[in-house]
């Protein structure tokens, strides 16, 4: 033992033992650099202060809803993954907003509608009907 150790007893090997094997193993495996998952930014990156965001969750899986301005030329309605982009200026949109009964089936509508695209459908009549499924599980009471 050296002059370091004096008077510490067997405590200072013990520390020296440790702080050894920490460097064996460091040494012996190989450091796996942290995996970091980049998220990926949505397309539609400026929203209106207005916009309205709502996120529904389905079980484990789910996706969120804005209801935004994109003028009235543009999509009634498009996703992005897991996002589902509303136009609030589209023509039927406002047409349809003006009573509540008719503002509800239509955003169901527009709701359901790309969630059955989403699903990645082998035909229009795939997407269809799970579309009217969606829309008679929504409103059964």
């Amino acid at each position: 033992m050296g002059d370091e150790a004096k008077g510490l007893g067997s405590a200072a090997e013990v520390a020296k033992g440790r702080e050894v094997l920490k460097e064996e193993k460091k040494m012996g495996e190989k450091q796996k650099p942290p995996e970091n998952k980049r998220k990926k930014k949505p397309k539609v990156k400026i929203l209106t202060p207005n916009a309205i965001i709502k996120k529904i969750k389905f079980g484990e899986t789910g996706i969120s809803c804005v209801v935004d301005s994109f003028g009235e030329d543009g999509p009634e309605v498009f996703s992005e993954e897991t996002t589902i982009y509303i136009n609030r200026d589209h023509p039927l949109y406002k047409r349809e907003s003006a009573k509540i009964d008719t503002h509800t089936l239509n955003l169901a509508r527009l709701i359901t509608q790309e969630i059955s695209l989403m699903k990645d459908p082998r035909n229009p009549r795939q997407a269809f009907e799970r579309q009217s499924k969606l829309l008679k599980d929504a409103f059964i009471d």
